[in-house]
């Protein structure tokens, strides 16, 4: 698999064995990872020869009983580490706060793997793209953000943005994102919620939805997405040869599993497809992550993270229990009865590792197994 982002996608390697739909066919054999070029994707070889390659390597971390990750034993040497999480949903019952330990789990792996790594032992960012609580109100965001700037230590740069649960902050549901987007800046002390930042020399562009039409697939106004085109270009421009990662909770349309129904944008679809070097990170769906439809790559790159609070997978009887949480189906619906249903008490998330070629290598973190 060769580097360097800037035209297009070649290959992938997932945590579980199939055909990466651009030429490799990559899976793993009693947890030796293997790789083969597929013969129906043979065809692709003449082309890939005309773009520069990322590639994005998939596993799951084996995790030690001391709550310590074993480290890859390849010569993949990280230079930027950094989390990715969705959907914690904090919540509480009086007074009483719930979710939070989903929260701590994550902190102490995160910490824990990165921290047990010899080469290379900084976790530089912790990031947190939306439905953060379950219900916006000022008693779960304050929980939050005070957990984030309590636990995050000395040289971990933490953010967090908004979610369609954020939105309910002020009574008013979905109905009123400026007082929603009002109170989240005051509960996290942001200056904005829309940011470009560099990370150890990687570019990142994080943003918050400003509406909410569902019905129309349609979450970032016009304004947000020019927004987001206008740090794309800066981006582009600042790191012309290396990927951009990019964050926000609801995902690119027509994409991963969860993506083909009303809880994708369309707008961001389409603006994301004229920058191939994009990673774009996205929550919302809760879509477990060993489902190897949670990664898409086609004109860019689209993963969904997930979620902390609950998961959706599939399960054997064809039921639901209701009392497990909600579920979806195979479209990504939200349904009563279907093959898909979900867990409680589940939580999963991403470590991303880059390496000095441009390399990125996305590993996945059960907390529960």
């Amino acid at each position: 698999l060769i580097n360097k982002p800037s035209k297009k996608i070649v290959g992938f390697i997932m945590q579980d064995r199939g055909i990466a739909r651009h030429g490799y066919e990559v899976y793993y054999n009693n947890g030796i990872l293997m790789k083969r070029r597929s013969m129906r994707m043979k065809k692709f070889r003449s082309l890939a020869s005309l773009f520069l390659v990322l590639a994005l390597l998939f596993t799951y971390i084996p995790v030690g009983a001391a709550g310590e990750a074993a480290q890859q034993s390849d010569d993949f040497v990280p230079v930027l580490r950094f989390m990715v999480a969705s959907d914690v949903h904090i919540r509480n019952d009086g007074d009483a706060i719930t979710g939070h330990e989903q929260l701590a789990k994550l902190y102490e792996t995160a910490y824990a793997y990165s921290e047990s790594n010899p080469i290379y032992n900084k976790l530089d960012g912790m990031f947190f793209i939306g439905d953060n609580t379950q219900g916006g109100s000022e008693q779960q965001q304050t929980y939050f953000f005070n957990y984030l700037k309590e636990h995050t230590k000395e040289g971990t740069y933490a953010l967090a943005t908004m979610g369609n649960h954020e939105f309910k902050a002020t009574g008013q549901n979905y109905k009123d994102p400026e007082g929603a987007t009002a109170k989240f800046l005051e509960y996290s002390g942001y200056e904005t919620t829309d940011t470009r930042f560099e990370l150890g020399g990687y570019q990142f562009i994080v943003f918050a939805p400003d509406r909410y039409n569902k019905t129309k697939n349609l979450y970032f106004t016009e304004d947000k997405l020019a927004w987001v085109k206008n740090e794309l270009d800066a981006a582009v421009a600042a790191t012309p040869d290396k990927p951009i990662f990019v964050m926000q909770h609801q995902p690119p349309y027509a994409t991963m599993k969860g993506t083909y129904n009303t809880s994708a944008d369309k707008g961001l679809k389409n603006l994301l497809v004229n920058y191939p070097q994009v990673i774009d990170f996205s929550g919302h769906t809760h879509c477990t992550l060993s489902d190897p439809r949670i990664i898409w790559q086609g004109e860019f790159t689209a993963i969904n993270t997930g979620g902390l609070a609950y998961l959706s997978m599939p399960v054997m009887n064809g039921t639901n229990d209701q009392s497990g949480g909600r579920a979806i189906d195979e479209e990504g619906g939200w349904i009563g009865e279907s093959e898909d249903s979900a867990v409680r008490n589940a939580g999963m998330y991403y470590i991303v590792e880059v390496d000095a070629n441009d390399t990125v290598r996305v590993l996945t973190y059960n907390m529960f197994t």
